[in-house]
């Protein structure tokens, strides 16, 4: 069954499970929790990540071969490597110097929290990553707000639009 954003009701429970997570570590006020709500983490990793856990685990995670553990990691409060080596290394090796990532949801939900970002504020992010942060500000910006945010290195590259969560 399909509910908000035709998401499936497993996503949905995945999304809220993460939200009363993020808000038990960090401030998750009813805008930032809306945000949260409204873009989906899944939606912005890649297939193939390094995830780190808080027991200070590191384990490649992979769509296609183990969703089930890539789906865990995604909706845990984990963070996410994407790159290694500036896209030079493959993430499967799972070592490298780390380029770019899907930071945790703690991390990113204390950041929105801390700029308090609102409905037609102007923000310039710098580190796009995977792009999740940039659309959670998009949101807090609204139709009315603007949101610019710059990769360094560009290996992954999203359009604005409502696909994306953007006005």
């Amino acid at each position: 069954m399909r509910g908000r954003q035709g998401l499936t009701a497993d996503v949905a429970d995945r999304i809220e499970a993460l939200i009363t997570t993020v808000s038990a570590v960090v401030p998750c006020g009813p805008r930032v929790r809306a945000a949260l709500q409204a873009v989906p983490r899944h939606e912005f990793v890649p297939t193939l990540g390094l995830a780190f856990f808080g027991d200070g685990d590191a384990r490649v995670i992979d769509r296609e071969t183990d969703p089930a553990a890539w789906w865990d990691a995604v909706y845990s409060d984990t963070s996410i490597v994407t790159q290694l080596d500036d896209g030079a290394t493959d993430l499967a090796s799972g070592s490298g110097d780390h380029t770019s990532s899907a930071s945790a949801p703690s991390t990113v939900a204390s950041l929105l929290h801390l700029l308090a970002a609102g409905p037609g504020h102007r923000v310039m992010e710098i580190g796009t990553g995977t792009g999740w942060t940039a659309c959670l500000l998009s949101h807090l910006a609204g139709e009315h707000g603007s949101v610019t945010s710059i990769e360094v290195g560009g290996r992954y590259v999203w359009l604005d639009g409502p696909e994306h969560g953007l006005p």
